[in-house]
């Protein structure tokens, strides 16, 4: 399902959201997904390109399968997901991009970083975390952007990450912002960090 609103929230709902499965490819003007009481996602694929917020609810976010791409604006109070009562990840593969985010919950099913740049780096820089040299992720965002949240089963407490910037991916493939393959080159070092626990936030300078 492909969905563009030029006015409003992708989906919005009064009451829950529940994603089961299949492909939504939502670009809209506020939240790509809103709700009132909870957001569940449970598989399939997604992608919010949003002008406001990626996904936002009143109450609970839960993410327990599937592959989710957010991308929020970069107004001070907008971000890829906004819980304003919690956030759990159980499960799938999350990339969440914008200003700010709301962290997921230390009682998480499931491992999660999240880097925040102290000035925004610019529409389609590259951010790249990696373990020596193999990537956890790389990828950018239409527009300007201070946090990058991640979470998938190739991350592990413990462990440590390099975050770099800038630079180019040759012979990769790149869908929804997200690239995967390919030869990184070229990015500026922006320090070495070790994750600590189920949930993890480095700020870099």
């Amino acid at each position: 399902m492909n969905i563009r609103s030029n006015y409003a929230h992708g989906i919005a709902s009064d009451d829950d959201i529940i994603v089961n499965g299949g492909r939504l490819h939502i670009v809209s003007t506020k939240s790509g997904l809103f709700a009132n009481d909870d957001i569940t996602i449970n598989g399939g694929t997604l992608y919010c390109d949003a002008g406001t917020n990626g996904i936002k609810c009143k109450n609970t976010i839960s993410i327990n399968g599937g592959t989710s791409v957010l991308m929020g604006c970069t107004r001070e109070e907008k971000g890829a997901v906004i819980a304003v009562g919690g956030f759990t990840i159980n499960g799938g593969t999350l990339y969440a991009v914008g200003n700010t985010c709301t962290l997921p919950l230390a009682s998480s099913g499931q491992n999660a970083v999240a880097v925040t740049f102290a000035s925004a780096l610019s529409a389609n820089m590259l951010t790249r975390i990696a373990s020596g040299s193999s990537p956890l992720f790389t990828l950018s965002s239409p527009r300007a952007y201070k946090t990058v949240l991640y979470s998938g089963s190739g991350l592990r407490e413990g462990a440590s990450y390099t975050v770099s910037t800038g630079g180019m991916v040759s012979g990769g493939s790149t869908a929804d912002y997200v690239t995967t393959g390919g030869t990184y080159s070229g990015g500026t070092d922006r320090g070495t960090y070790k994750t600590t626990g189920r949930v993890s936030s480095f700020s870099v300078s």
